[in-house]
């Protein structure tokens, strides 16, 4: 299915030699493995008898495939007979020497490689089962060549150190992964990778987390929202954060990468008695229609500023404007703890690279953090905003001599006595395929985006606030999985510019905030909208915060 994009892609080319000792590799570097001679079965499938379902049904079809060239009638083994052996092993448990290997692999749907006289197959998902007995399979049919078929070594080579991106985390036991993504990182380049399983309890995950700490990685952060639990480690390489989504998915999630900068949860600050603020950025004299507003700041309680979203360029001016009335650093300059972008859209993002640009000797900014879903969920990348502003966020940071760092779900950090928590990132999309229209019906993929914000929630003085950027439909119906029905907020922005659906709807229904901010004016409202509507008449929401002026309240907020 389309929808299923699995990262991976095969590796493996198998090729034979003939009869009279040519080959149809080029330069082989070994002689090879002989697995039918003179149409004789000289090799043995292996497939542990505990081996998952889909690692007995692929062995299975190997098996069948290889009687069927040969003429023979073997029997799967259970177990190895050792390097003297000639066999193919199909999973990672049955031949001890090749399960490293097989635990280190971090690239193909599968494993194909040469080792001790056998071929190790083994896969990382049901899917890529299916996918690996096919492809050998028919490979097999393919090069059978005058009664013998010769596998080389070389016709299994590693990918090479480039293609190697991403660091896939230890597997669970015996359980095969629901899927496995490329996911998002801080460049392109630096993959990232994201393992799920699906019906697992919690003490499956403190199993996990156990088991990475046998390891020598250490627990950077953790954290516990609804029945939702947080783990992030660290081995000084790699970075691995575990979720675990108990209400009612039971699913466990894995991400790994390579670490970037410092840990962001550094970036905390002792609490200071500076007043906290919470201030909506708008852009003066504009409409819905033609552009934007800019995004949040809220001054923390030792002056610093934690700033979501930037709006257009042009909000760069009104957002040091406003930083500096409420400057309390004696040096004059902007003391920004954290910037986070919801999604790579011009009106979230581009008054960070304007403030980059025109005001960096003026900020002095601890760190920026964003998550932007891969592009293979996305429809076409070369067109969407992912390949065009990625790189751009990344430089922008830089110039502010900012850490760079990329959100993962359920991170919590401390900023100056106010609790940061990540509460979604386009990672918890899983497999959700992203897909846009334009006004015309045509495919647009730069609104994929829409259903990919980063949502964080602040509390400050005892009070939820939750930034939402453009959450819409498809996330907001994923979020509702994983949180329900314990989700809660006292203050919250109203996703997508007031312009969204039921879906998203259910989120604000859910936590019952007294207080909106809207981003738009007022007389921007589509009141035809059911969204719009119900919102406006909610008994709960005491305050409804729109642009028509500059918009700042104290911390915490007494909506009377």
């Amino acid at each position: 299915m389309k929808r299923l994009l699995w990262l991976f892609t095969a590796v493996l080319l198998l090729s034979c030699s003939k009869n009279s000792g040519s080959s149809e590799i080029d330069n082989p570097t070994s002689s090879g493995i002989k697995l039918i001679e003179n149409n004789v079965l000289c090799c043995r499938v292996v497939c542990a008898s505990d081996a998952p379902t889909e690692a007995k049904w692929a062995a299975n079809q190997i098996n069948n495939k290889l009687n069927a060239l040969s003429g023979g009638s073997g029997a799967i083994q259970t177990s190895s007979k050792g390097k003297g052996a000639v066999e193919i092993i199909i999973g990672d448990d049955a031949y001890e020497d090749a399960r490293n290997d097989y635990r280190a692999f971090t690239y193909g749907s599968y494993l194909a490689k040469c080792f001790d006289n056998k071929i190790i197959l083994a896969a990382h998902d049901s899917a890529s089962y299916h996918k690996l007995a096919t492809d050998i399979g028919n490979t097999l049919v393919r090069h059978l060549n005058g009664g013998t078929l010769t596998v080389q070594q070389a016709s299994m080579p590693k990918a090479p150190e480039a293609e190697i991106k991403g660091f896939i985390p230890p597997f669970i036991g015996k359980t095969l992964p629901a899927y496995v993504l490329q996911t998002g990182a801080v460049t392109v380049d630096d993959t990232a990778m994201q393992v799920a399983y699906e019906n697992l309890s919690f003490n499956d995950f403190t199993a996990y987390c156990s088991d990475l700490e046998s390891q020598g990685y250490k627990k950077c952060c953790e954290n516990s929202m609804f029945a939702n639990k947080y783990a992030s480690y660290s081995n000084g390489k790699y970075l691995v954060s575990v979720s675990y989504y108990g209400s009612t998915t039971k699913l466990l999630n894995i991400v790994s990468e390579l670490e970037y900068g410092k840990s962001i949860w550094s970036i905390s600050g002792t609490k200071g008695d500076v007043k906290e603020l919470m201030m909506q950025v708008y852009q003066d004299n504009v409409i819905y229609t033609q552009s934007h507003p800019g995004g949040y700041v809220v001054r923390l309680s030792d002056g610093r500023y934690f700033v979501y979203d930037t709006g257009y360029a042009k909000s760069a001016n009104q957002l040091m404007e406003y930083m500096h009335s409420r400057n309390t650093f004696k040096d004059g300059k902007v003391h920004i703890a954290l910037i986070i972008i919801s999604h790579p859209h011009e009106d979230h993002m581009k008054g960070l690279i304007e403030l980059a640009a025109k005001y960096k000797s003026e900020i002095d900014c601890d760190a920026v953090a964003f998550n932007m879903t891969n592009h293979t969920r996305q429809s076409h990348y070369e067109l969407s905003t992912l390949n065009k502003l990625h790189d751009s966020i990344v430089k922008a940071a830089e110039d502010l001599g900012a850490s760079c760092h990329y959100l993962r779900g359920g991170q919590v950090m401390d900023l100056a006595g106010a609790k940061l928590e990540v509460l979604f990132t386009p990672d918890e999309l899983g497999t959700y395929f992203l897909s846009g229209k334009n006004a015309q019906g045509e495919s647009d993929t730069s609104r994929d985006q829409n259903n990919s914000s980063n949502m964080v929630r602040l509390t400050v003085g005892g009070q939820m606030i939750t930034f939402t950027g453009d959450c819409r439909g498809g996330e907001a119906g994923i979020f509702n999985k994983l949180v329900k029905p314990v989700f809660k907020s006292d203050i919250m922005t109203v996703a997508h510019h007031g312009f969204n659906v039921s879906a998203t709807l259910q989120m604000y229904t859910q936590a019952k905030p007294f207080a909106l901010f809207w981003t738009i004016r007022q007389d921007e409202q589509d009141m035809s909208r059911y969204f719009d509507q119900q919102l406006m008449a909610a008994t709960y929401v005491k305050s409804h915060f729109f642009e028509e002026e500059l918009v700042e309240i104290e911390l915490p907020y007494n909506p009377s």
